[in-house]
């Protein structure tokens, strides 16, 4: 979901800055829209429709402006890969807000109000801090793309701790709200933490943009490489 909502602000912005249409494809908007309804690029046609006079012209986002309106450029262009402009974007971060164009559907978002307000009343907690896991299949294309590994708990305790110290006075008591895709590996690290409450406490948790919506939600996240939370965490929605 972090790659297309990557995807949906690059195309945005730089729609706005060179003063163009955009479209997104149906794919695109049929996943976009069940989460943020309120997208507002409508959907278009990217396969050349017959009688046409006009051809999609596939481009990297870097050169975009040269084939839109260079000596040769087609003037109609499809943001071809996982785009992900945040400083072009981070220009229209209040269109782009959990107020704009990325406010969640109703239910979604009642959804994570209930739970943070659950948790709030059980762990007495006025600070809460998002921590977003990510594994399975991430391992994999780490090693691939740049021969990394995995973060480990003592990166996460570390992170944590921090917090704690940060926010131990009498007026401050501070929770981890804790997400992944493999919440059994959390459970199994810090299960244990009075502290650490995790997102998939129910069916209806079960889905990747309950995760987004309740970690908006928290006031600091601790970070990790993934446009999940790295885009898009709470400081900017």
């Amino acid at each position: 979901m972090g790659n297309l909502m990557s995807q949906y602000a690059t195309l945005y912005a730089h729609a706005k800055r060179l003063r163009v249409n955009a479209v997104m494809t149906k794919e695109m908007a049929d996943t976009l829209r069940k989460i943020f309804p309120h997208v507002s690029i409508p959907t278009g046609r990217v396969v050349k429709p017959k009688g046409c006079s006009w051809d999609w012209n596939y481009i990297d986002f870097t050169n975009l402006t040269k084939a839109a309106f260079g000596p040769n450029g087609t003037g109609n262009v499809f943001i071809s890969g996982f785009p992900a402009d945040v400083p072009t974007f981070n220009a229209y971060r209040d269109d782009l807000s959990l107020a704009g164009e990325f406010s969640f559907d109703l239910v979604v978002k009642m959804g994570a109000r209930t739970f943070m307000r659950k948790v709030a009343r059980k762990a007495k907690a006025n600070v809460f801090v998002g921590v977003h896991v990510r594994r399975t299949d991430y391992s994999v294309y780490l090693k691939n793309k740049v021969n990394g590994r995995m973060l480990t708990k003592m990166y996460f305790n570390s992170s944590m701790d921090y917090f704690r110290k940060k926010y131990s006075g009498a007026n401050s008591k501070v929770v981890f709200v804790m997400s992944s895709d493999d919440i059994s590996w959390c459970k199994k690290m810090f299960g244990d933490r009075k502290d650490v409450v995790f997102t998939q406490m129910s069916h209806l948790m079960n889905r990747a943009e309950f995760d987004l919506a309740i970690l908006a939600q928290c006031n600091h996240t601790i970070l990790r490489c993934a446009s999940f939370l790295v885009t898009f965490d709470n400081n900017f929605l």
